[in-house]
């Protein structure tokens, strides 16, 4: 029987879209999963044959080992990674044990943000200048060289976890006082100043079968540093905007620059009110994970999920028989850092008009640790609509009508 490892981190049932779909193949299935699961809701039961238990999921020494004695009793014939810090041992796995796959070489220019910006400027591909620093005066001799404002970032960072704007030499002084007690090498950027858009795909053979371009209500950056709203909408076929194919164009560029074959893919680009487009990055794996899905559903008919496991078994058809005229937007809802005392009910939320799905898990009595980043969230709200405008009306309708309280602070959300 073939076998199929299904690698995750401890929020395993942030990943029930996926797993519902292991359930299509006959495959012996192993679950690889990182210490902690219990705290945030255990394993769902039904979905596994054999389940592992790691210290830290993204430990390539750790997992190799774990393989060596997987192989003596499985042949292994695919891994399934879920989320973007699992890319690169995935790929490093699969080259050290022969699996069909995204491989090493593969993994490491879609998880190294300056491997992969050095790769696409070399096809001719517009991307930021961008440089690496690992001692203060690099940072310094930089932001004279690309001039304020300009970004800082991790090198293989994700969901803009420790992504800065810097605007003058004061703040620059001040997150190196921050980045002093914990040094390491970080990207350094140019800041493109245009409207941010994502694009979704699966490649499939080396091929480009499907790609969906969405619109954010709100660059990444205003979400994390001026509170924003996270919120995307996504365009379907028959919007005749010029600059949708241009996006896809420029996806399918990069995707053949960096050599990616069989894989989801979710890229970060940018549009400049002169219409020029800019590369800002790229990632094999489903972008937001349970809120940009559904809205590539809604609108195209093809499940991001089936595909990110189908295209890990060999050639993958993307049936485009179901898309729909409708745009489709996300918008997901704050959390909150302490002991939920109110919070707005999906009842409260559902007379709202274009409504297609809420989902707030997050209940009273419940403790949050908030978070800085695009991947904290009280819930999301899924929305259609006839055009991006009124799709964006409906979801800052949505997002103002929101609150969340937790003891001893009362927090009201607003546009």
């Amino acid at each position: 029987m073939k076998t199929m490892v299904f690698l995750v981190d401890k929020r395993i049932n942030s990943k029930i879209s996926f797993l519902k779909h292991l359930e299509e193949y006959n495959f012996k299935k192993i679950l690889v999963i990182e210490n902690g699961y219990e705290e945030v809701g255990g394993v769902p039961k039904g979905y596994f044959d054999e389940m592992h238990v790691v210290s830290d999921i993204t430990s390539h020494k750790e997992l190799e080992n774990l393989f060596f004695e997987l192989i003596k009793e499985n042949k292994i014939d695919t891994i399934v990674a879920t989320t973007e810090n699992i890319i690169e041992v995935a790929g490093q796995l699969r080259t050290k044990f022969g699996i069909t796959g995204m491989q090493r070489n593969q993994a490491e220019a879609v998880r190294n943000k300056w491997i992969m910006k050095e790769m696409v400027r070399q096809h001719g591909i517009n991307s930021p200048v961008t440089k690496i620093a690992a001692a203060s005066r690099d940072f310094k001799t930089f932001a004279n060289e690309i001039g304020y404002p300009l970004i800082i970032k991790p090198i293989a960072g994700w969901a803009t976890i420790k992504t800065y704007k810097i605007e003058n030499n004061q703040q620059l002084e001040l997150f190196l006082e921050e980045w002093n007690e914990n040094p390491q090498p970080m990207l350094v950027e140019q800041f493109i100043n245009g409207k941010e858009f994502h694009i979704d795909s699966i490649v499939s053979d080396g091929k480009t079968t499907f790609s969906s371009v969405s619109e954010y209500l709100y660059n990444c950056l205003d979400v994390v540093e001026n509170g924003k709203p996270l919120g995307s909408v996504a365009y379907p076929k028959s919007a005749e905007e010029d600059i949708i194919e241009k996006l896809k164009v420029m996806n399918d560029r990069v995707i053949r620059a960096l050599g990616i074959t069989n894989s989801v893919c979710h890229a970060e680009m940018f549009v400049l009110p002169n219409g020029e487009i800019y590369f800002g990055e790229i990632a094999a794996r489903i972008g937001g994970i349970a809120v940009i899905p559904p809205i590539v559903l809604n609108t195209h008919g093809v499940d991001l999920f089936a595909a990110a496991i189908g295209v890990e078994l060999g050639s993958y058809k993307v049936d485009l028989s179901h898309q729909t005229d409708n745009f489709t937007g996300m918008i997901s809802l704050p959390s909150a850092v302490g002991k939920v005392v109110e919070i707005t009910t999906p009842e409260e939320l559902s007379k709202i008009e274009g409504i297609v799905q809420i989902n707030i898990p997050v209940k009273k009595g419940q403790i949050l640790a908030g978070g800085k980043d695009t991947m904290s969230r009280s819930g999301f709200v899924i929305v259609e609509g006839s055009s991006f405008k009124e799709v964006k009306e409906r979801l800052l309708e949505v997002y103002n009508n929101f609150d969340i309280k937790v003891e001893g602070q009362g927090i009201k959300v607003s546009n």
